[in-house]
């Protein structure tokens, strides 16, 4: 086996992918929307989950296309600047941590 120039292997990170051995984190369950600016920004806030570490925010413009998200960590809130006007959308908010995701209810 030939490495460019020569070189010597080398690792310079390693990440190792799996589920942890303990409890997924409680659903999100209630989500408070407030669209704003002719509908073209969202406030949304939803109590902590327990066991979370983080947030998935999902959303799109049918409750099964949910294509874009925002990444939350050590909040229970995000704005969400990047919706069209006069659009409707749905919105689901996912807890993980490092033993999974528990999907939120889609609102």
């Amino acid at each position: 086996m030939e490495r460019p120039y020569s070189s010597r292997l080398a690792v310079s990170g390693l990440r190792v992918f799996g589920l942890g051995d303990g409890a997924k984190p409680e659903r999100v369950k209630t989500v408070q929307i407030k669209r704003k600016d002719r509908g073209m920004t969202a406030i949304l806030r939803w109590p902590e989950s327990k066991g979370a570490i983080g947030y998935n925010v999902r959303f799109g413009v049918a409750p099964d296309k949910l294509y874009s998200s925002y990444q939350v960590y050590s909040a229970n809130h995000v704005k969400i600047v990047t919706l069209n006007a006069g659009q409707d959308y749905f919105f689901a908010v996912d807890a993980f941590n490092e033993n999974g995701v528990t999907e939120g209810v889609v609102i």
